[in-house]
């Protein structure tokens, strides 16, 4: 984990995750006697490999948001790595097109990506449909590979 004043760098991936909200909250979201949790603690359950099951509800929008950012940035990691364990063999592995806009929507755009003179990219909408699109690839991934188990079963019988 690399946490740089708020800003998110993943292990072996280029790109930064900015958190939007600089605002530090008193307590949780849902609790008013609960002290908010760290940004760091944020990281690390995102980092986690259970994150897909942890909706953060205690942190507010914004944070929750830059926590499923990181969470999507592992998955994109672990995609690739999924792709160059299975290059080698006689198929297509993974959309280009689909990995390039994940990518395009979690990570901050710098240099010349950079839209109108310098505005955030991607936008807090635009991340959202990243982290959303992210989460139904993960979903459609999982019914194929169990398609796939129940068509290999059927062919056993």
């Amino acid at each position: 984990m690399a946490l740089i004043m708020n800003d998110y760098r993943p292990t072996n991936m280029a790109g930064t995750i900015r958190r939007h909200e600089r605002r530090e909250h008193a307590h949780s979201r849902i609790s008013g006697s609960t002290p908010y949790p760290s940004v760091a603690s944020l990281v690390r359950r995102m980092e986690d490999p259970n994150r897909g099951q942890d909706a953060l509800s205690e942190f507010y929008n914004s944070d929750a948001l830059f926590g499923f950012a990181i969470g999507a940035a592992a998955d994109i990691r672990e995609r690739v790595a999924r792709r160059v364990q299975q290059q080698g063999q006689d198929r297509i592995v993974g959309d280009p097109q689909m990995h390039r806009l994940l990518m395009l929507g979690v990570f901050d755009w710098t240099g010349d990506d950079i839209f109108r003179g310098g505005q955030n990219f991607p936008s807090l909408a635009f991340r959202y449909s990243c982290v959303l699109g992210n989460s139904l690839l993960k979903r459609i991934e999982r019914s194929d590979a169990e398609v796939r188990l129940q068509i290999y079963r059927s062919t056993l019988d």
